[in-house]
């Protein structure tokens, strides 16, 4: 599948640069567990003329039934960059690859010195090309963005996941050697619940990121709080547990904003990298702003229904 030129404006693959039925169809494919992919064309400014070359890369997912560790790879001509890998507990199979000329060159020029991951301030791409930050972003994102796209955000429960930490007293596990074949397996269950819709989502911006509606917001209840959490991503470990105060602080609000869109969202608490707001209907539009553009952001909500006393 092709998209227009346009869906890179936002600095995001998302929802709206498709085609409903398109969409819908490469969702269903995805869910099977069939490849999928898209071609992206962009358009690149190269100085001093700040001539426009036009170009394109492709993205491709496949996740199947059994797998249990995702891998995301990203290819520039034929080297591989390891460092750009941040599928984390996605169960999928990932791969971005830029092979021709115009992009590999961009990206080339775009290298950390160890050619494992490319870098907002390498000196090539400023000195080559305009205002190169954007179309570098929405590169380096596209595989992430189709994924959390395709399935929705949807969250896969593991229920033995946390085995080893939770447990019952006495309780014991046969050996494979002791078990018995069920002889006459039960039936399924009739009605299945259909999966429950997500709230909200997280929209990427110029200087950081917005939270607004998704397909559930419409039959939520109300009032909900959205605990935020946000930190600039790290080349290993996690980037929450490395979150550091002199990168941003929720609470001061002078280099960070949190900003109402909608007259719907009344912000409780702030600090640190955390903060947490009330949300009284399904129109909410909040934008947080004031990060530095050229480093990668991660993001975490959750969405709490507040009970009523």
């Amino acid at each position: 599948m092709s998209l227009r030129e346009s869906w890179a404006e936002d600095t995001r693959l998302d929802e709206d640069d498709f085609d409903e039925a398109e969409l819908e169809a490469i969702r269903a494919r995805f869910a099977q567990g069939d490849l999928v992919g898209v071609r992206l064309p962009l358009t690149i400014r190269k100085k001093p003329e700040k001539q426009k070359l036009h170009t394109q890369f492709f993205v491709f997912l496949k996740r199947p039934g059994d797998l249990e560790k995702g891998v995301d790879l990203y290819v520039r001509g034929g080297l591989t960059l390891p460092a750009e890998s941040k599928f984390g507990d996605r169960k999928a199979f990932g791969a971005m690859i830029a092979d021709d000329e115009t992009i590999s060159a961009f990206l080339g020029d775009a290298e950390n010195p160890a050619h494992t991951k490319w870098i907002f301030n390498a000196e090539k791409l400023r000195t080559n090309y305009v205002a190169p930050e954007k179309q570098l972003k929405v590169i380096k994102n596209a595989v992430i963005n189709f994924y959390d796209m395709l399935i929705q955000a949807e969250e896969e429960e593991d229920e033995k996941a946390l085995a080893k930490f939770f447990f019952t007293e006495g309780a014991t596990t046969p050996k494979k050697k002791d078990r018995k074949p069920d002889v006459s397996p039960p039936e399924p269950p009739e009605n299945i619940p259909a999966p429950v819709p997500k709230v909200a989502r997280i929209e990427t911006t110029a200087d950081g990121f917005a939270i607004r509606p998704a397909g559930g917001a419409a039959h939520a209840d109300y009032p909900m709080t959205f605990i935020v959490t946000a930190a600039y991503d790290t080349v290993a470990g996690n980037p929450f547990k490395k979150y550091n105060k002199l990168d941003f602080d929720f609470a001061k609000r002078n280099n960070v904003k949190i900003e109402d869109k909608s007259d719907c969202v009344q912000v409780l608490e702030a600090r640190d990298n955390r903060f947490e707001v009330e949300v009284t209907g399904p129109e909410f539009d909040v934008e947080i702003t004031g990060f530095d553009p050229h480093r990668d952001l991660k993001v975490k909500l959750n969405a709490v229904v507040v009970e009523e006393e």
